[in-house]
């Protein structure tokens, strides 16, 4: 009985156990099934829920701020939220609480905002009607009172047009007064006109008279000449044996060329040291003595057809190299030359004065004048003193440059500016007193380019 009581016990564990592994089995099956349609429905509520807002959006701080602000709006949704601000947006921009974004930029654009925010834009347009607006006043004032201005305008011209009829009227009375008067005076010149008629007549008459006595004289006095020219012609005559006429200094050769050799380009001339030429001597080259006459218009002399300086000196004789030479024209045998300074028998006297270009920089100056008397010296000449003026004996007046005479200082200026200008306007007279008095004498004047000229030189060339 014992080992029967013992197996009906675990027989019935057996069987207990077993209803219960069957009900855990139904009640597995039941709730798998139910979580597995819950885990369905959750699925499809995040899809749905990742349509408004995403997971990565939820954290956002902006979004989050729109979430407490629909809270605190009466607790709505946050998409609840933002269409009802949307809403209320386009009602302030467009004026249609359903239009969209693409609906707001399309009108944006009507406006050529750009991308410029559009509260920008209107802010601009509300800034230039104000800025309109005040220009509008500014000109409806500006328009009064050119109005203003036009009255008076017109009232002035009424004015000035009452005045100029006035004045008009007052000539006019004037005008007939003047008529009057000149019809007076035209009848007093009338009779005038005949008495001063009939004394032209008288002169005329008395003029006709004089004109033949004095045609008479004329011819008096016309044969009375033909007879004197008559007789100085025949003392002229008799007395033209007698008169001896010596060439004038221009026309004087100091020399002639009697030898060339081409080969080293000199020439021998007819002049040594018995006749005081010395190295370094310069002569221009004519064809003959009547070449060197000056331009009677200008009083400039003609360049020579060479250029000579003497480089070896002989007792009868001298070597000279051909310094320049005018093309087509050579030096031949028998040309004569000719220096203003140089006269073998003679000294000549010259008097230099005013101011000289002696180094060819632009600037004459009275102290180059020395390098040209220091030149006239060293070649035989005589330099006598300008100040004493021209003498009897002068040979040639070498004038430079007129000096430069500034404006008159005025009654405030330094005294050594005053100083300066007298001594200036001294240097000038006594330029001008020269100048006149060898023209006056027929003294051959040489400024110093027509020096350099009958020296057969070019003047220095500048550094």
């Amino acid at each position: 009985m014992a080992r029967t009581s013992t197996g009906l016990g675990i027989g019935i564990t057996v069987a207990v156990l077993g209803v219960l592994c069957l009900g855990l089995f139904i009640m597995f099956a039941v709730f798998y099934g139910k979580w597995n349609t819950l885990n369905n429905e959750k699925r499809n509520a995040t899809q749905l829920m990742n349509q408004y807002i995403k997971d990565t959006e939820r954290n956002r701080d902006d979004i989050r701020k729109l979430g407490e602000a629909a809270k605190s709006a009466g607790g709505k949704s946050l998409v609840g939220y933002l269409t009802e601000s949307q809403q209320a947006i386009m009602q302030r921009v467009t004026g249609v609480p359903g239009d969209t974004l693409t609906q707001l930029e399309q009108k944006a654009a009507a406006l050529q905002a750009g991308s410029s925010p559009i509260l920008n834009v209107a802010t601009d347009q509300a800034s230039k009607i104000v800025q309109l607006t005040d220009d509008l006043k500014k000109a409806d004032a500006e328009r009064v009172k050119a109005l203003g201005d036009k009255k008076a305008e017109v009232d002035r011209v009424a004015t000035i047009e009452k005045s100029h009829a006035e004045t008009v009227a007052a000539l006019n009375d004037q005008i007939n007064q003047y008529k009057d008067e000149i019809t007076r005076y035209r009848e007093g010149t009338d009779t005038a006109r005949k008495e001063m008629d009939a004394r032209v007549q008288n002169l005329q008459n008395q003029i006709n008279q004089i004109q033949e006595e004095s045609a008479k004289q004329l011819a008096r006095t016309q044969e009375e000449n033909l007879v004197l020219q008559a007789q100085v012609s025949q003392l002229r005559g008799e007395r033209s044996k007698e008169i001896f006429s010596g060439r004038p200094e221009f026309t004087l050769t100091d020399g002639e060329v009697v030898g060339l050799s081409a080969a080293d380009s000199t020439v021998a001339i007819s002049r040594g040291r018995r006749d005081k030429v010395t190295v370094g001597m310069s002569f221009s080259v004519y064809s003959d003595a009547a070449a060197i006459r000056p331009d009677d218009a200008t009083g400039a002399y003609p360049r020579g057809k060479a250029g000579l300086e003497v480089i070896r000196v002989d007792d009868d004789t001298s070597t000279a190299r051909i310094v320049w030479s005018a093309r087509g024209n050579p030096v031949v045998k028998g040309d004569v030359i000719a220096n203003p300074v140089y006269d073998p028998r003679k000294v000549y006297k010259m008097v230099v004065y005013g101011n000289f270009d002696v180094n060819n920089d632009g600037v004459a100056t009275p102290e180059e004048g020395d390098s040209i008397r220091a030149m006239i010296e060293a070649w035989g000449g005589q330099v006598l003193d300008a100040d004493k003026g021209l003498s009897g004996d002068t040979d040639f007046l070498v004038l430079g440059e007129k000096p430069v005479l500034p404006p008159p200082p005025s009654s405030g200026s330094d005294f050594a500016v005053v100083q300066n200008y007298i001594r200036l306007d001294q240097v000038a007279k006594k330029y001008d007193e020269l100048y006149e008095k060898a023209r006056g004498t027929s003294l051959p004047i040489l400024n110093e380019n027509r020096l350099y000229t009958l020296l057969g030189r070019d003047k220095p060339m500048r550094r």
